[in-house]
C-alpha cells in the first residue's frame, strides 16, 4: 500500500477524478510499478488502473516520475458512500520503491469534478459502490 484517503465521501449522483504522483525506482532495472486504486485496503474492490511506470534503475538518483492520467470515479446511487480508498503500488517482478521529498512531494488526491454529474462520466470509469 502506498497511500490511503481515509473516509473519503463519494456524493451521491457526482463523479470524481483521482490523482497521484511519486517517483518510483526498482530492484532492478527494468522492473515495472504498477499503480491502482482500491476501496479500503490494498486487497479491496479494484477502482482503476493509473498504469505501469519502467524503473530505470535501482537507487534515489535514477527514480522514474510516476504521475499518470487521472482515474475516473462515479457514484450513480442514490445514497452516498464514505470509504478509504487506496492507492496500491506492486511490482512486476523483484520490488518497488516509492521515494519523496520536500522538494518533491507524492500524493494521492480525489476531486470532485465540477460538472461532475455521474450520469455524464458512466462507461468513462469505475462507478463505486
Amino acid at each position: 500500500m502506498s497511500l490511503t484517503v481515509s473516509n473519503m465521501v463519494f456524493k451521491a449522483g457526482k463523479a470524481y477524478r483521482a490523482y497521484m504522483k511519486t517517483s518510483v525506482y526498482g530492484s532492478a532495472a527494468g522492473v515495472q510499478a504498477n499503480f491502482r486504486v482500491r476501496k479500503t485496503n490494498a486487497s479491496g474492490a479494484d477502482w482503476g488502473e493509473f498504469g505501469r511506470v519502467r524503473c530505470e534503475g535501482t537507487t534515489v538518483g535514477s527514480a522514474a516520475m510516476a504521475g499518470c492520467n487521472p482515474v475516473i470515479l462515479t457514484r450513480s446511487a442514490s445514497t452516498d458512500l464514505t470509504t478509504d480508498v487506496v492507492l496500491t503500488v506492486s511490482a512486476s517482478t523483484g520490488t518497488v520503491n516509492c521515494w519523496a521529498s520536500s522538494a518533491t512531494p507524492r500524493y494521492f488526491i480525489i476531486e470532485q469534478i465540477n460538472d461532475g454529474d455521474a450520469a455524464n462520466y458512466l462507461g468513462l470509469g469505475v462507478d463505486v459502490t
